[in-house]
C-alpha cells in the first residue's frame, strides 16, 4: 500500500537474549501498523476492500519479518498464553495459576524465555464450548487430535492483559476466571449493556490463534488440505461435519526436503507404505509438497503431548496450517485469517479467502498462505464469511462455515459466578450483525473487548 503515517518509524529491535533466551520483539516499521482506526473506518465506509486486502497483507508481511533470535519470524518470539495465563495442560486445562504474570511478563520482555514455552500445543479450546462440541471431542478422545493450537500475544496485550485492572468497583485481574466474574458482578445493577465490559485493549494490541498440523521427522506425512466444502465427504463421519478428518485432499509433506517451492497435484494415488497417514484421516486425493513451505519446528516430548495422539513423538515437525490475526486498530478490531494453499494453482476458489493482492516482496513460506478479512460484520448489506477452516468447521463451532471472526468475538463475555453455567456462546448464526449493546443477547454478562482469550479463563 502507499499509505504511510506519520509516527510509525521503525521499531528498534531489542537484542537477542543470553544463552538461546528469545524475547519478544515488536512489530517493524514501514507497514502502517498500526492505522489509525478512523482511516479503517474510512475504508469500511467506502467498501474499500482493495486497502483492507492490503492491509491484511501488511500486516502478515510484519509479523513474519525474521528477527534473528533463533530464526524465529516477529510472532514467534512473542509470549504465550502460559506466561499471562497460566501453565497449560495438553487438554488445555490449567495446571498451576501464574501468581505474578505481569512480573513473569515483564520478565520475558526484558531478559527472555526458553523458546519451548513459548510453543504450549494443545487441543483447541474453543471446540468444547458446546454441548456438540464436548460430545465430538469425547467421541475422538481415544485417538487424540491431528490439529492442536497455541496463542501468542504481542508486548502491548501481554502487559494489558497482566495488569490488574483499577475500577471505582475494586481492582481485578483479567487473567484470572474467578477475579474477571467478580469484576462482571461489581458493576451497579443500573449499568447499560455496552458500559458492562473490561478497559479497551490499547491500539497497538495484537492477539494470534497459530495452528499447527503434524509431519513425521523422517517420513513424508498426509495433512489434511482445504479444498471448500465441495471437497467434503460428510458420510465418512456425519458426527464430524466439515472437519479435517472428512477432507478428501491432503498434502504429503516430505520433512526432508527444504525447498520452498516444487507443490504437485498427484494424478494417481501414491503407492501404499510410501507416506504416512494418520488413521483419523480419510484422504482419497493428494498433493505433495516440501516442508520447507510450511513453516515448521521440531516439537519437544512436551509440545507432542499436546496432540494426544499415540502417532506423535518427539522430534516430529509442527507444521503451521492457519492463523487468526487479530489487531486493535479500530474499536471492533481488525480481523484476519491465514491458512495454508501452497500455491495459487491449487488454492480452492471457495474461499474463504484467497491469495489474492500478496505483497510481491513476501517471503517463503509465508507466501504459501491465503488470507481473509472481517473489518466489519457486513459489505453491501450482506455477512462477511472469514473463518478458519482448520478450527472453524469442526462441529462445535455452530455455523462455523458461515461464520466471520468479528461477529464471534463479540460475543465474547463473562458472567457474575453462579448467574449463568458459562460465558456467552457463540452466535448461533451469521445471518445478521450481532448487536454489541444488545441486553437481550448479554444480559448482566461483562464483555472482554472482542477476547475470547480472556473469556475463557472462566472454563479453565
Amino acid at each position: 500500500m502507499a499509505l504511510a503515517f506519520c509516527g510509525l518509524a521503525a521499531a528498534s529491535l531489542p537484542a537477542a537474549a543470553a544463552d538461546g533466551l528469545v524475547i519478544p520483539q515488536p512489530m517493524p516499521g514501514g507497514f502502517n501498523f498500526p492505522t489509525p482506526g478512523y482511516v479503517i473506518g474510512q475504508w469500511g465506509d467506502a467498501n474499500d476492500q482493495t486497502a483492507i486486502t492490503g492491509h491484511g497483507w501488511e500486516i502478515w508481511q510484519a509479523m513474519t519479518q525474521p528477527t534473528g533470535q533463533n530464526n524465529l519470524p516477529v510472532w514467534d518470539t512473542w509470549v504465550s498464553e502460559a506466561q499471562i495465563f497460566g501453565q497449560t495442560s495438553k487438554t488445555g486445562t490449567k495446571a498451576a495459576a501464574e501468581t505474578d504474570a505481569l512480573g513473569a511478563v515483564q520478565g520475558q520482555l526484558e531478559r527472555g524465555v526458553a523458546l519451548p514455552q513459548l510453543r504450549p500445543l494443545r487441543i483447541p479450546r474453543q471446540f468444547s464450548h458446546t454441548p456438540h462440541g464436548r460430545n465430538a471431542l469425547a467421541a475422538t478422545a481415544s485417538q487424540g487430535s491431528v490439529i492442536v493450537e497455541t496463542e501468542r500475544f504481542n508486548d502491548a496485550t501481554a502487559i494489558f492483559v497482566s495488569t490488574p485492572q483499577v475500577t471505582p468497583y475494586g481492582t481485578f485481574k483479567v487473567n484470572n476466571g474467578s477475579s474477571l466474574q467478580a469484576y462482571a458482578a461489581a458493576f451497579p445493577a443500573n449499568t447499560s449493556t455496552g458500559a458492562r465490559a473490561v478497559r479497551d485493549f490499547p491500539e497497538t494490541g495484537m492477539e494470534t490463534k497459530p495452528v499447527f498440523g503434524y509431519v513425521k521427522a523422517t517420513t513424508p506425512t498426509a495433512v489434511p488440505y482445504w479444498q471448500g466444502t465441495g471437497a467434503v465427504n460428510t458420510d465418512n463421519d456425519p458426527a464430524l461435519g466439515y472437519y479435517v478428518q472428512n477432507w478428501n485432499d491432503c498434502v504429503i509433506v516430505d520433512p526432508s526436503n527444504t525447498a520452498t517451492t516444487g507443490m504437485t497435484k498427484l494424478s494417481a494415488a501414491p503407492t501404499p507404505g510410501s507416506f504416512f497417514q494418520d488413521p483419523q484421516l480419510s484422504c482419497s486425493s493428494y498433493y505433495t509438497a516440501p516442508i520447507g513451505m510450511f513453516y515448521a519446528f521440531a516439537m519437544t516430548a512436551a509440545q507432542a503431548q499436546g496432540f494426544a495422539n499415540a502417532n506423535v513423538a518427539a522430534g516430529d515437525m509442527a507444521v503451521l496450517v492457519a492463523m487468526h490475526v487479530s489487531t486493535k486498530e479500530q474499536d471492533p478490531w481488525t480481523w484476519q485469517t491465514f491458512y495454508w494453499q501452497g500455491m495459487s494453482e491449487f488454492q480452492t476458489s471457495e474461499g474463504p479467502g484467497s491469495m489474492t493482492g500478496q505483497p510481491a516482496e513476501l517471503a517463503a513460506p509465508w507466501n504459501a498462505y491465503a488470507m481473509c478479512t472481517a473489518y466489519s460484520q457486513q459489505v453491501n448489506g450482506q455477512m462477511l464469511v472469514c473463518y478458519n477452516p482448520y478450527l472453524e468447521t469442526n462441529p462445535g463451532i455452530p455455523s462455523g462455515i458461515t461464520s466471520n471472526c468479528m461477529t464471534c468475538h463479540g460475543m465474547a463475555a463473562v458472567y457474575p459466578a453462579g448467574s449463568q453455567s458459562q460465558t456467552p456462546s457463540y452466535p448461533a448464526s451469521y445471518d445478521q450483525p450481532v448487536a454489541f449493546d444488545d441486553p437481550a443477547l448479554f444480559g448482566n454478562a461483562m464483555k472482554t473487548d472482542f477476547s475470547w482469550s480472556m473469556a475463557d479463563q472462566v472454563f479453565d
